[in-house]
């Protein structure tokens, strides 16, 4: 089982403003914005303000005139989105992906429309290489960053390195490591919000506000998911990647167990593993 991350930049100061922005974008693809009862983090439940941890997206500043939006888990409207969003404001917005831990990508949209794209392990995620080669050139013109330290970044490995280098000796990752978007961004001006850490950041729900399903699939209580993971070996899973996609040790350590490990494995375990990450975060 794979899961998805999505991670929306765009140019605009992250105030109240760029909250109405989003609402907007949102509204034009029929999904809305909720709030939360609180912010509080639940341990035990692994839930914020009552609503499981995967479920929420995260809205905070990038930079000091860019805002961000981390999607819920396995979110599908992140390209859709990110183009509404720079349609709006008629400016540059960016989608960062990661997948399966294993991959990450970024999609540039100017007014509106897909400019470039890039994924680090094309095969992976099913697309044609010759198509997210990422243009660094247009990157370096669009968002006035000099080209020299972005280029390094957009290389193609295999997914077994025998080498696995940083691109300039500050970063904080390796160039075959998915985290290294973190140090991409850094080079872009923008900056990675860690959740629930990130001054002027809040969770919230983003819904679909056509289906009743969607709304409660995103508002399950802690409880019925505990339920649904007893019965569900890929719930189990789709609870590790939750709590992994946040934290780079504990993405880390994953990863290393991810080759000993089948998902089958941590299903007959869950209390276990949720009582191990709890005692990690």
């Amino acid at each position: 089982m794979g899961g998805m991350s999505s991670h929306i930049m765009w140019k605009q100061r992250c105030d109240t403003a760029a909250d109405m922005t989003l609402m907007q974008a949102l509204g034009a693809l029929q999904w809305e914005v909720r709030e939360l009862p609180s912010q509080q983090w639940d341990a035990h439940t692994a839930s914020i303000g009552g609503f499981r941890d995967y479920a929420c997206s995260y809205l905070s500043p990038a930079a000091s005139e860019w805002s961000s939006v981390l999607l819920h888990l396995n979110a599908t409207i992140g390209a859709q989105l990110a183009a509404e969003l720079s349609r709006l404001l008629s400016a540059p917005s960016i989608l960062f992906s990661e997948y399966d831990q294993a991959a990450w990508g970024y999609t540039l949209f100017v007014d509106g429309a897909e400019s470039d794209d890039f994924w680090s392990l094309p095969e992976i995620v099913e697309v044609d290489p010759d198509t997210v080669r990422g243009n660094p050139s247009l990157v370096s013109r669009i968002l006035s960053v000099p080209e020299s330290s972005i280029a390094p970044y957009l290389q193609r490995f295999t997914s077994d390195l025998s080498e696995d280098p940083k691109v300039f000796p500050d970063d904080e990752f390796s160039l075959g490591d998915h985290w290294v978007r973190v140090d991409f961004m850094r080079r872009l001006g923008l900056k990675y919000p860690t959740p629930g850490e990130t001054a002027g950041g809040r969770y919230i729900l983003i819904v679909d506000s056509n289906t009743t399903a969607g709304r409660s699939a995103a508002g399950r209580s802690a409880a019925g998911c505990r339920q649904a993971c007893k019965a569900r070996t890929d719930q189990v899973a789709l609870e590790v990647l939750a709590i992994t996609r946040y934290d780079k040790k504990l993405a880390r350590a994953y990863s290393r167990l991810r080759g000993a490990l089948r998902y089958a494995d941590c299903a007959r375990k869950p209390e276990s593993l949720r009582l191990e990450s709890e005692g990690a975060h």
